[in-house]
């Protein structure tokens, strides 16, 4: 079956300083020659904060090990628990990103796929003038691959007055079982 969230208000904070994005990008093994040069490295939040960080390189996303201590303790600085790393696959590539999203502060080293860190990612890229200018535009994001558990989530991002305003993700979901729930009332 198709799930779709629709996901809350978009919100971006200003970029993050230079001394803020190395911290950032030490505690994940990357330095600043390992970002695109050309997107900032900026939280930004549907509902749920996330702090966008474009690479180069689907190679390099795909080898980071990161110091989870120092991702907590830059949590705690940022006041955002989770950071989402992401790089373009090539053009032939039926998704547009790959991702992975690491939240150590809340007990998530990382998740394999996640609409919390792509849904955002989908703001991000329309803001900066990634995504086509579009009313409405969707795209395929990868993640999980590193971990051996890779999934495809669909971003759709909405736009009005020139920005995004809303955005859903969704994906292909199977039961992997069911249970039941039996609520007793007090005597």
């Amino acid at each position: 079956m198709k799930i779709i969230m629709t996901q809350g208000e978009v919100v971006f904070t200003p970029p993050y300083d230079r001394h803020t994005t190395d911290r950032i990008l030490a505690a994940l093994g990357l330095t600043v020659d390992d970002l695109l040069s050309d997107l900032p490295v900026q939280e930004v939040s549907t509902g749920h904060s996330k702090v966008m960080v474009p690479i180069r390189s689907v190679d390099t996303l795909d080898s980071l090990m990161p110091n989870m201590d120092a991702l907590v303790a830059c949590s705690r600085a940022t006041q955002c628990n989770g950071f989402f790393v992401f790089a373009f696959n090539d053009e032939d590539d039926l998704a547009l990103t790959s991702g992975r999203m690491f939240a150590p502060a809340v007990g998530i080293p990382e998740d394999p796929v996640t609409g919390n860190g792509n849904g955002p990612c989908g703001a991000y890229l329309s803001q900066h003038g990634r995504l086509p200018d579009r009313d409405v535009v969707s795209y395929c994001g990868r993640q999980g691959v590193a971990m051996g558990k890779e999934g495809v989530i669909e971003v759709t991002v909405h736009r009005h007055n020139g920005r995004p305003d809303t955005v859903q993700v969704g994906g292909l979901a199977v039961e992997a079982g069911q249970m039941e729930v039996v609520l007793e009332s007090p005597s």
